[in-house]
C-alpha cells in the first residue's frame, strides 16, 4: 500500500486566515517500508511570514521570495503526485 505524508509550514498561527509557505510530502510503500517519492517546496504568499514564524521554522521572507513558488503552481505540484 502507498500512504502519503503531508507537512506544511504556515505564515502564522491562526489556521483561519493564514496560508501555506511550506508544503513537504512522501509518499511511503508500506510493504517495502521505504520512501519511493519525496519532495518539498516553498510558497509565496502576500504578506509574507512574521518574525515569530521565521524564528519557529527557519523560513524568511528572502526565502520564500527567491525560492517560492506561486500559490497556483503549488496547487499544480501537490495534484501531480496524483499521478
Amino acid at each position: 500500500m502507498l500512504i502519503l505524508g503531508l507537512d506544511t509550514e504556515t505564515q502564522g498561527l491562526d489556521a483561519t486566515k493564514d496560508r501555506v509557505t511550506e508544503w513537504g510530502l512522501v509518499l511511503w510503500d508500506s510493504e517495502t517500508k521505504q520512501p519511493v517519492r519525496i519532495s518539498g517546496f516553498l510558497v509565496k504568499v502576500p504578506g509574507g511570514v512574521s518574525n515569530e514564524i521565521e524564528k519557529l521554522t527557519g523560513i524568511t521572507n528572502e526565502m520564500l521570495e527567491k525560492y517560492g513558488v506561486e500559490p497556483t503552481a503549488a496547487i499544480w505540484i501537490c495534484r501531480s503526485w496524483g499521478n
